[in-house]
């Protein structure tokens, strides 16, 4: 037999990762049952084969039927609704109903099952890099300040549910924010995006990122 107590605490760090106990268990091939009676402390140790099985279970290792965390799935369709997708498309781009599409923008469950997120991965991957026609979309995103795909890019952590956006942004004085809006319109442009397209996307006036690439190409030269 083996002990207990180290497979628990291996299935509790699975949990925090939002892995339930039944998906622990199909993905270890053990009863569910099994599994519950360890966890409950109606048993203290186990069959050593059981315990490799349980021990060998990696975090994130979820299955088409299982639940995942909603973060990503969430911060993925509101980058989208930032890029002027509306809620239309992205149905039809995920393969769900639109309510559902807003359900999961809005943050409104913790979880979400892993085939819907893959579909909406998917989804972000083939939208991320356009811009959509839906300024509806775009007014949504900005006021409830939902970051676009390029924002995402740049900070990371889109599926971390402990990294709070609001908190990774601090205040940048002027030199600062004329050296970012020029990052920003050089890494737009190098993708060959006009300087109207880049303006949309990025909530600046044509003129200006007309006079910034313009100022670019000078410099090169």
């Amino acid at each position: 037999m083996h002990p207990g107590a180290p497979v628990i605490a291996h299935v509790k760090t699975l949990n925090e990762v939002g892995m339930s106990n039944d998906l622990v268990a199909r993905r270890a091939g053990v009863s569910p049952n099994l599994l519950s009676g360890l966890m409950r402390g109606l048993t203290k140790d186990c069959r050593r084969d059981t315990a490799i099985r349980l021990l060998a279970v990696q975090a994130g290792d979820f299955d088409e039927i299982a639940e995942v965390p909603s973060t990503g799935s969430s911060r993925r369709i509101q980058a989208l609704y930032a890029m002027g997708h509306g809620q239309r498309v992205l149905a039809d781009a995920t393969g769900l109903c639109e309510s559902s599409v807003s359900h999961i923008a809005n943050a409104r469950t913790k979880k979400v099952d892993a085939s819907t997120a893959a579909a909406i991965c998917r989804a972000y991957h083939q939208l991320a890099g356009t811009s959509g026609s839906s300024n509806a979309a775009r007014r949504r995103a900005a006021q409830m300040g939902w970051r676009d795909p390029l924002w995402w890019e740049d900070m990371g952590h889109i599926d971390d549910p402990d990294f709070d956006p609001a908190a990774a942004e601090r205040p940048l004085n002027t030199h600062q924010q004329a050296a970012l809006r020029r990052e920003e319109i050089a890494h737009l442009s190098s993708y060959g995006l006009g300087h109207e397209e880049i303006a949309t996307r990025l909530g600046m006036a044509a003129a200006y990122v007309r006079d910034v690439l313009r100022e670019m190409r000078e410099a090169a030269a």
